[in-house]
């Protein structure tokens, strides 16, 4: 039983930690995405754009596995043949 309570105790004192860290890649990941939207918005891409990680989203909320590639294959397709997403 005492483990238990260690284990409690343990996890309490983790949480602001746990926090800080989940910030800190959430915070990395919108940068990242202000970043590349600044990019196509200077490139000139349209907004189809952004039906890239819409899509990904949508597959990927019924599989994790079939939405990573249709996101890389989408991608793929949008700076291999960029003519498609150019405004």
């Amino acid at each position: 039983m005492s483990w238990i309570a260690n284990l409690g105790n343990g996890l309490i004192k983790q949480i602001p930690v746990l926090f800080a860290k989940i910030g800190t890649v959430l915070i990395f990941i919108l940068t990242v995405g202000m970043a590349a939207g600044y990019f196509f918005a200077l490139s000139g891409y349209s907004y189809l754009i952004l039906l890239v990680p819409v899509a990904g989203m949508a597959a990927m909320w019924q599989k994790l596995d079939e939405g990573t590639l249709v996101f890389i294959v989408l991608l793929a397709i949008a700076f291999l043949f960029p003519e498609f997403f150019l405004g």
